[in-house]
């Protein structure tokens, strides 16, 4: 899949233009923003697409199926920007798993936020460790990023993290994004020896 994003800015009239209007879900508001950009090449399936407004993630772990949101719900303005994101297929796929494989995520796009869901704060990452947690508040929301570079998976802490991550026993320091190997075990929490859960790694060709 080809990764394309556009803005599209909210001005007077706008939802006129896209034959919808403020109370209109993003089931019938999306299809009808692709059609505008027909011309532009893209594709034009509705579910290949993530939403942001404003720079907010609407439904990053969501489908459009799911999704109730409408733009009288996120009290858009003119002047806010729309953003459609279609992400890239990865090269290689990454299994995170926890013991046993009692849970277990496999991304298949090149980036993937690591954390705990908070539906009130709109954080829902893919890889979500809420039921998968003894204690979950000791680990942050949004703890850490992996992405796909050059076939090489990367993670790195995210910015807003507090609490820590180990790598193969080697601390993440924060900005210093580090490469995933398969098999690598992933320990979470500020104490190696005593983590508050171990991830592990396996890369999918």
């Amino acid at each position: 899949m080809k990764s394309v994003e556009f803005f599209l800015q909210i001005v007077k009239d706008d939802f006129v233009l896209v034959g919808a209007n403020p109370e209109s879900r993003l089931t019938s508001i999306l299809p009808a923003l692709l059609n505008r950009m027909r011309d532009s090449g893209i594709g034009m399936d509705p579910q290949e697409y993530k939403v942001l407004i404003a720079r907010q993630v609407l439904d990053f772990n969501t489908s459009l199926e799911d999704s109730l949101t409408s733009l009288q719900d996120l009290q858009i303005q003119t002047g806010d920007y729309l953003l459609l994101v279609q992400p890239s297929e990865a090269r290689v796929k990454l299994n995170i798993y926890t013991e046993n494989e009692q849970n277990s995520w496999i991304i298949t796009h090149q980036e993937a936020l690591i954390g705990r869901k908070d539906e009130e704060k709109n954080i829902l990452p893919e890889v979500d460790l809420t039921t998968a947690l003894k204690k979950p508040l000791k680990v942050s929301r949004q703890l850490a990023i992996v992405r796909e570079v050059d076939s090489k998976w990367m993670i790195e802490l995210h910015p807003a993290a507090s609490s820590g991550l180990f790598v193969d026993q080697v601390r993440l320091e924060r900005g210093r994004p580090q490469e995933l190997k398969d098999e690598a075990v992933l320990s979470l929490g500020n104490e190696l020896q005593n983590p508050s859960l171990k991830l592990y790694v396996r890369l999918v060709s």
